[in-house]
């Protein structure tokens, strides 16, 4: 039986050694430092690796802080993967509280699967001796150890802990796993080298394969304050779709421990075994821009660049430059890295002192430690462009979909200047929208995965004949077998729109040339609706009442004559009217009839059409009290069915017949 193994991706943490790139608002597991992707994205396509060895891996699961929350899944959307849950933290409790949330919410149904536990914030140049090394790790942590990976030290580094320990070789990522005989802190620079001629330390990646029920047994026997107040903290959680939110109050008196601290060290010599594999795969978890510079694409110099840069008799030199062109003149071992309101310059040997920059930038209050100039949103994102004395200018991108807040100012003016679109919306002009309509139906259109969407707005009707047919209508597109067939199986004959509320993709909209195409149609929505399905593209009428309302007419002369000139054609023409007739008389009428005669089936039949208007009339906020005069609903409709076919080429309408 495969073992199932669950993806734990430690996202927290604010990389202030990597400022001013990296920030409390936009930490360094977000970034883009080494290829085309940003760590976080790097992460999870490496725990999804896993799958190609055979084993059963979930989608993974991210504990992360509140403020990143959107941040989280937007960029592991763009990659195609799909969070299981993201857990929020609601403050900063290193990584031992982390793990336990992971490993509460991993075992709540009961299961107890191996969880693969990485920071987010690391690379690996040889993806497939990290998957090996990996795979190996989570199927010793099956039996019930604990397993970490150990790094075969490069050089001295005195950034990173250590792990200590017995039978393993660094050369190879095969073989059985060494137990541990220490975790070690970050040493000095002396006791570094004496740790690589020695042999047998290994960096420790903070990377751990263990079952959950092993980390919470580990937990109870070293730490059990630390796991009764996360617990308590867990399970008075809140959950919003992906976001599992514990409490914020009991989170707080969660002790602020590392996994290290917390378990580690304490594990040699106990019953509880640990186990290392070694991993020679290129890793780097990027804590410096040292680091950065390491694992950097290097010219015949030695330098690696990064954006619009240009150097001049330099050597060893990183210059990461984000906004404007960086020119460098014999610089040697130095980092540069520009932002649009701040710039960096060390020697690359200090540059782990950087977070003692970040501190005085915290403790004077300045801003510049926790967020950039450009600042991102739920909805996006702004970049404050310019700004002087009463006067302040941004630049805002809105996701498709989003919506910003609504705003009342009485000591300034906003001007905006809408300077490109991606989706078009079309009304008619006696729709009214409600408050963030249009953010909700394009969230209807990304959500559902299509090119558009018809929103059915609720239907106003005032007179005694719009009460007996405008709900009829509604009633008859939600609950009409063919039409979901339609919708599941689109073909051009059998589309469906409604022009009254209609969204549609751009891309789409262009491509059949868009509404000049069918601006002579009589159902120009329909014709719209056949030309995209006949395109490839896809789309539905969806339920719109809680967004949009209208009322399309006011006397019976008024709806009679709109019907007239459309209805028959809606239904496809003689053949197609002839069985809307039919079916409307056997599901609306017959039954009432045969109910009057004395026949059960009847009264089954008449009770069932009415509590599905019941329905309808619930979610189109409809009266339901018409419900009950269904038959007649349904004879008034066969009516314009009829008046429709037979006014074919004699109403007038846009100044031509129809």
């Amino acid at each position: 039986m495969k073992n199932s193994l669950q993806p734990v991706i430690l996202a927290g943490g604010s990389g202030t050694r990597l400022w001013p790139l990296s920030r409390e608002g936009y930490p360094k597991q977000f970034l883009i430092l080494d290829g085309n992707t940003s760590l976080l994205q790097q992460t999870a396509q490496r725990v999804a690796a896993l799958a190609s060895t055979g084993a059963a891996v979930q989608p993974p699961l991210v504990v992360g802080g509140e403020e990143h929350r959107f941040l989280i899944v937007d960029q592991l959307r763009e990659i195609r993967c799909e969070p299981a849950h993201v857990v929020l933290e609601p403050l900063g409790r290193n990584t031992a509280p982390a793990i336990t949330l992971a490993a509460l919410h991993a075992s709540a149904a009961g299961e107890d699967p191996v969880l693969v536990v990485t920071p987010a914030d690391q690379t690996v140049r040889d993806p497939a001796a990290f998957t090996a090394a990996l795979a190996q790790a989570a199927e010793s942590a099956a039996s019930g150890d604990i397993v970490v990976l150990g790094i075969a030290p490069e050089r001295p580094e005195t950034g990173f802990g250590y792990i200590r320990c017995s039978g393993a070789t660094s050369s190879a990522n095969a073989g059985t796993a060494a137990a541990v005989e220490q975790f070690v802190e970050k040493p000095d620079l002396a006791t570094a080298v004496r740790y690589l001629e020695e042999g047998g330390y290994y960096w420790n990646a903070g990377i751990f394969v263990l079952r959950a029920s092993t980390w919470l047994k580990a937990l109870s026997t070293f730490r059990p304050d630390i796991l009764d107040a996360t617990r308590a903290a867990f399970d008075s959680r809140k959950v919003d779709g992906k976001f599992i939110r514990p409490n914020r109050e009991l989170f707080a008196e969660v002790p602020s421990e590392s996994i290290d601290y917390a378990v580690m060290e304490r594990c040699p010599g106990s019953k509880i075994a640990v186990r290392m594999v070694p991993c020679a795969a290129g890793w780097s978890d990027l804590g410096a821009w040292e680091a950065v510079w390491q694992v950097g694409d290097k010219d015949d110099a030695g330098n690696v660049t990064s954006g619009d840069v240009l150097l001049n008799g330099s050597r060893n030199t990183l210059v990461h430059a984000t906004h404007r062109l960086v020119g460098a003149i014999g610089l040697e071992d130095i980092v540069v890295v520009e932002t649009p309101d701040a710039v960096l310059v060390s020697h690359r040997n200090h540059s782990q002192a950087v977070k003692k920059i970040v501190s005085e930038l915290s403790s004077s209050g300045r801003g510049e430690h926790s967020q950039h100039r450009k600042v991102h949103r739920p909805w996006g994102w702004y970049d404050s462009i310019d700004m002087g004395d009463r006067f302040q200018v941004k630049r805002i991108m809105v996701k498709p979909g989003a919506s910003l807040s609504l705003q009342m100012h009485h000591h300034r003016a906003e001007h905006w200047i809408v300077v490109e679109g991606t989706a078009k919306v079309t009304i008619d002009a006696d729709v009214r929208l409600k408050p963030k309509a249009l953010a909700r139906a394009i969230n209807q259109l990304k959500d559902l995965k299509l090119d558009f969407v018809s929103p059915y707005p609720q239907q106003v009707a005032v007179t005694f004949s719009e009460k007996l047919i405008q709900p009829l209508l509604h009633w008859s597109w939600m609950s009409t077998v063919v039409l979901r067939l339609a919708e599941k199986y689109p073909i051009r004959s059998t589309a469906i729109a409604n022009g009254q509320f209609f969204v549609v993709r751009k891309e789409a909209l262009d491509i059949i040339e868009g509404f000049s195409t069918v601006s002579s149609k009589i159902l120009d929505d329909i014709e719209i609706a056949r030309s995209l399905i006949a395109s490839g593209f896809k789309g539905i009428v969806t339920e719109g009442s809680a967004i949009a309302k209208t009322r399309m007419y006011s006397s019976f002369g008024e709806l009679r004559s709109g019907y007239g000139k459309s209805l028959w054609k809606a239904f496809g023409g003689r053949i197609g009217s002839f069985v809307a007739i039919f079916f409307i008389f056997t599901v609306g009428i017959l039954p009432f009839v045969l109910f009057l005669n004395g026949y059960l089936i009847g009264f089954i039949l008449f009770l069932l059409s009415v509590l599905t208007r019941e329905l309808s009339a619930l979610r189109s906020r409809s009266n339901p009290i018409y419900a009950f005069l269904h038959p007649l609903s349904s004879a008034l409709l066969i009516y314009l069915i009829i008046y429709s076919w037979s006014k074919r080429g004699k109403v007038q309408w846009k100044g031509r017949t129809v």
